[in-house]
């Protein structure tokens, strides 16, 4: 889902919309900006075979938290990340 999604046809504007990314088979991460709102989302998909929604949302908590420390520290060495324990 990283690419540009605004679409013009001659002056006729269009939205590309995702309609599948497939099956997952463990987990997925996609982050993208929405050219709505010009932010970045993060999408965090998982096999609900493999995972609960409990489980999905922490996993989804853990890595978004560590995704902001390396943007917050964008000149450290990322060794020096440590990726939150799983609760």
């Amino acid at each position: 889902m990283s690419v540009d999604q605004r679409l013009d046809f001659a002056g006729i504007a269009a939205t590309l919309s995702n309609v599948n990314n497939g099956p997952v088979e463990d987990t997925s991460v996609y982050a993208y900006r929405d050219p709505r709102d010009n932010q970045l989302k993060i999408d965090y998909t998982a096999n609900p075979r493999c995972y609960s929604a409990a489980e999905v949302a922490g996993h989804a908590a853990r890595f978004t938290h560590f995704f902001g420390a390396l943007a917050a520290h964008a000149g450290r060495a990322h060794r020096r990340h440590r990726l939150p324990a799983p609760r």
